[in-house]
């Protein structure tokens, strides 16, 4: 019986050690481009880019122009390409004006956000311009470790995408997508004290028998 209860105290003790240890992360995407994006075709006034609070009552639902899988090379993407409400040839609404304020309860361990402009486009995360892409033509867009300019509670990322090239016929394109990882889930302070108490009553009865043998 000794043996059987120290072989419970030693179980006992491994899994309050795992508990405590660093806990898990899973990958997840963390926002991307679709409909639930406010955007506007005219330049707008203001923080539009910087507060998460301003006014985008006037501004359109994002009109969803593709999926971003769809293309060779992004299978694994669930960003949608977006627009105005011009749509992706408009030769009128050349450029579109985009934002999303997203929630974090918990800051991520990583996080890295992928896109794509064409042409051009400047991209902000919480006021912070991250993305400055100007070479005149349709092209990726990457930021490795966003984690410097996330915040706990509300975040807003913005950007300003401009189709530059009339002469081969408009085609606008847009999108952003931010995958990381999310730490899974610490266990509750009352969760560790239950676990303490457990391996103390573990323990005494460990004791008591050792003694009783002993007699």
């Amino acid at each position: 019986m000794h043996r059987i209860a120290l072989r419970a105290f030693c179980l006992a003790a491994m899994a309050l050690a795992d508990a405590i240890a660093a806990t898990p992360a899973s990958a997840d995407t963390l926002l991307k481009t679709d409909a639930t994006w406010k955007v506007t075709p005219s330049a707008p006034a203001g923080n539009w880019n910087s507060a998460t609070g301003f006014d985008t009552s006037a501004w359109q639902a994002a009109t969803v122009t593709y999926n971003v899988a769809d293309f060779p090379g992004y299978s694994g993407y669930t960003a949608q390409g977006i627009w105005s409400s011009g749509g992706q040839f408009s030769t009128t609404e050349t450029a579109v004006w985009a934002r999303r304020v997203w929630h974090l309860d918990n800051l991520p361990i990583s996080a890295s956000l992928t896109g794509g402009f064409d042409d051009d486009g400047d991209l902000w995360i919480n006021g912070v311009q991250v993305i400055d892409d100007h070479d005149g033509s349709a092209s990726a867009v990457n930021v490795a470790n966003l984690l410097p300019y996330l915040t706990l509670g509300d975040n807003l990322i913005a950007y300003a995408a401009t189709d530059n090239y009339p002469t081969w016929g408009y085609n606008h394109s847009s999108w952003v997508q931010i995958d990381g990882q999310i730490a899974a889930a610490v266990p509750e302070p009352e969760t560790y004290a239950l676990m303490l108490a457990g391996l103390a009553a573990v323990g005494f009865t460990t004791r008591r028998r050792s003694r009783t043998a002993q007699r």
